[in-house]
């Protein structure tokens, strides 16, 4: 029997990383006891609430290409906290004749024990929402004491016991600059493709965040500008997840929003901040928004492959990496006419028109039509 043997944790914590470890050794020596082939071992260190696991997604990815026949996992729980993902993953299984066996003896599909799949899919994501709502009431009374509690601390701060301290490096003189930027008229798009030319750290940077990039974005800039904690102030819980199942935000009342005053350092002074705020309720865009076109989304460059944007002042389509993030991304500024690009379909389109008008092609594509015909006929007959 050939097995896959999938390992989670929820953290990168240091106190989780041997369970990785052990939960590996348990699987071993299961599989060596009944003479099974453990084809490959996949791990991840997330939330099993999610389905964006890389690990979890090659495991499925290898079962359906066929590279094993059962998947080992300590308990259902270690594979999905998620209802909908739990039973999505036992149909992959299913029409892949793929057995789960979890080690708690809860789920064992090659004895037939999966009568009780939906009472523990049910069981594991209520118990991820209880402990998800303890974990926001706990976050929030730490608020309400004047901590932050934040998985990462705004850019140009670090946090110290719940404490913000403005950092000991450039990024407090980055955030300056950009409220003054942003003041003197310097749009958020422009502002971020300076920083990016000029090699500045993004805050996924300073966070040490894994693929972290290095492209500023006229989101990030805007997330700064709106930030209240440069001011000296802490707002927390402006925002908080849909389900324990989704990671899309929704925001929240004033009420449930934690305002704190004077809780640490200010890098921009509170009349500066809400000038900002006000510039950015008044400010209208200027520039000309790249519109959607014929062939947007189709057109991709042969540089950076990324997509490229109709350009109305250029009658064509320009490299959207490019007029996003400037040269330092991509180098490509040529500008593909559309005009040109039609004319060039239109030639290839009427040669593959023409192709199709021919004898022997309609006559092999009937002979092809005859022969699917015939095999539905035959498979209607068996079926009756």
């Amino acid at each position: 029997m050939r097995c896959a043997v999938y390992a989670r944790v929820s953290t990168e914590m240091d106190s989780q990383r041997t369970s990785i470890d052990n939960q590996i050794g348990i699987f071993e020596n299961y599989a060596a006891e009944r003479d099974w082939e453990i084809v490959k071992i996949y791990t991840d260190k997330q939330s099993g609430t999610k389905g964006n696991r890389p690990g979890l997604k090659a495991l499925i990815e290898n079962g359906k290409a066929g590279m094993y026949d059962v998947i080992l996992a300590k308990e259902l729980s270690r594979l999905a906290r998620n209802g909908r993902l739990s039973y999505e993953l036992r149909d992959i299984c299913q029409f892949n004749n793929i057995h789960i066996v979890c080690l708690d003896n809860s789920i064992n599909s090659i004895e037939g024990n999966v009568q009780n799949f939906g009472l523990f899919a049910w069981l594991y994501e209520n118990e991820s929402a209880n402990s998800s709502r303890r974990n926001k009431q706990a976050k929030k009374v730490k608020a309400q004491r004047g901590l932050f509690v934040g998985s990462n601390p705004p850019y140009g701060y670090d946090c110290e016991n719940g404490v913000l301290k403005i950092r000991n490096d450039n990024s407090p003189n980055i955030v300056r600059r950009i409220f003054q930027e942003y003041l003197d008229g310097t749009g958020m798009e422009t502002i971020a493709k300076t920083l990016t030319t000029e090699g500045v750290p993004t805050p996924s940077q300073i966070a040490n965040k894994a693929n972290a990039s290095n492209l500023w974005h006229a989101s990030s800039i805007k997330l700064i500008l709106n930030n209240p904690h440069y001011c000296g102030d802490l707002a927390q819980g402006r925002t908080e997840t849909i389900s324990v199942t989704s990671s899309k935000r929704r925001e929240l009342s004033e009420e449930d929003t934690v305002i704190i005053e004077n809780t640490h350092g200010a890098i921009i002074q509170r009349e500066t901040f809400n000038a900002v705020q006000s510039m950015m309720q008044s400010r209208t865009r200027t520039t000309t928004a790249p519109k959607k076109h014929l062939f947007t989304n189709i057109l991709y460059c042969e540089e950076c492959q990324k997509g490229m944007w109709f350009k109305a002042n250029q009658k064509g389509y320009r490299c959207g990496g490019n007029i996003r993030h400037g040269n330092t991304f991509c180098l490509n500024k040529v500008a593909v006419r559309e005009k040109e690009l039609m004319h060039v379909i239109m030639e290839d389109l009427q040669t593959l028109f023409n192709s199709l008008k021919e004898e022997s092609f309609l006559n092999a594509l009937m002979n092809k039509l005859n022969i699917k015909k015939r095999n539905v006929l035959k498979e209607l007959e068996n079926l009756k």
